[in-house]
């Protein structure tokens, strides 16, 4: 499918005043304007960074100050924008998260945030976190990986990692089914090959990792909780789904000291919302992409027999052609006529 609304350049246009991008590494933001100014935060120090991805290192941004625990160096109400583009995904504590950036946010700032779509990633067969599992992470104020995140992650992304990565497929079924975070003795019951690189990866905490699938659903659920039991308030401003080279859908939320007068989804948001389901509805499966595949296969044979049976028309049409001048040449009627030919040619300044 193609892109359906604006990219993220053409939606840099909330983007106002001074503020913060997250994570930016060497893909910061490209804003349309020159009324921005950003600086830059990441969880490690620019000579950090370099050491870490040396094959980026030519390109990352300078890195203003360094963000612990997810926490910003910065005064309430102090930011104009925060950018955070294919941040959330590797938060722990995705709620928590936000309500520190609407902490650092001033009344009316912007939220500008990009995540992937799971379904045109890897993390497609994992289930999309629940805002029930968000909202334990938010109440413990996780700092580490739970469980499933690691499981689900590296079965997904990197399946070859495990001996057997049936076995692990159980036991996050067995995890999903039951929403459950960590192991138990039923989920430990599942592993035989893979038991050993399973109680190795749980020892680690990895912080680089997709903690969690995202869809827009537990986002609308997730504000929503935040409304209610945080009052920290936004609206979702505008939404963009991007199936091509970024993959991503992009959510600009605006901070509110009050619940916004407009609802969670603000008109815009509703109409990007209603083009995308509506745009989305022809093909939305892997089921029906397949089907219309086979359809286009299937006219192109028709289209190319239809051309094959034409040509091979023309060919017999020239060959009934060649035979009827042939037998012309030889007839009697064209020999005796030969003489006249000759004169006509004679005459015109021409020999036929």
């Amino acid at each position: 499918m193609l892109s359906i609304l604006q990219n993220r350049t053409t939606l840099s246009h909330f983007l106002i005043g001074k503020g913060i991008e997250i994570g930016a590494l060497d893909g910061s933001l490209t804003i349309a304007h020159n009324q921005a100014e950003v600086r830059y935060a990441d969880r490690m120090t620019t000579e950090e960074l370099k050491r870490e991805y040396p094959t980026l290192a030519a390109g990352i941004r300078d890195v203003d100050f360094v963000v612990k625990d997810d926490k910003l160096p910065v005064a309430d109400g102090s930011q104009d924008f925060i950018i955070g583009n294919h941040v959330i995904e590797h938060i722990v504590d995705p709620l928590g998260a936000i309500k520190e950036w609407h902490r650092a946010l001033k009344d009316g700032g912007i939220v500008f945030m990009a995540y992937p779509i799971p379904k045109f990633c890897p993390d497609a067969p994992r289930r999309i976190v629940t805002v029930e599992h968000l909202v334990q992470d938010f109440e413990v104020a996780r700092r580490t990986n739970a469980g499933e995140h690691l499981l689900a992650f590296y079965w997904s992304w990197i399946p070859h990692h495990f001996p057997n990565p049936g076995e692990v497929e159980k036991v996050l079924r067995y995890l999903w089914a039951n929403d459950l975070w960590e192991m138990d003795e039923t989920a430990w019951s599942f592993l035989n090959e893979s038991r050993a690189k399973v109680e190795e990866l749980l020892e680690k905490v990895d912080l680089e990792l997709h903690q969690h699938a995202f869809d827009i659903d537990v986002f609308r659920a997730g504000l929503t909780y935040l409304a209610d039991h945080a009052d920290a308030h936004f609206s979702v401003e505008d939404l963009s789904y991007d199936r091509g080279a970024m993959n991503e859908c992009i959510l600009i939320l605006q901070k509110h000291s009050h619940p916004p007068a407009d609802g969670l989804w603000g008109p815009r948001a509703r109409a990007a919302e209603a083009r995308e389901l509506y745009l989305s509805s022809d093909i939305t499966s892997d089921v029906e992409i397949s089907r219309e595949r086979l359809r286009i296969i299937q006219a192109m044979q028709e289209r190319d027999a239809m051309l094959q049976e034409h040509n091979q028309k023309l060919v017999r049409e020239v060959d009934k052609l060649k035979a009827l001048n042939a037998e012309i040449l030889n007839s009697r009627a064209w020999r005796a006529t030969a003489p006249l030919r000759a004169l006509k040619g004679y005459v015109s300044g021409r020999r036929l």
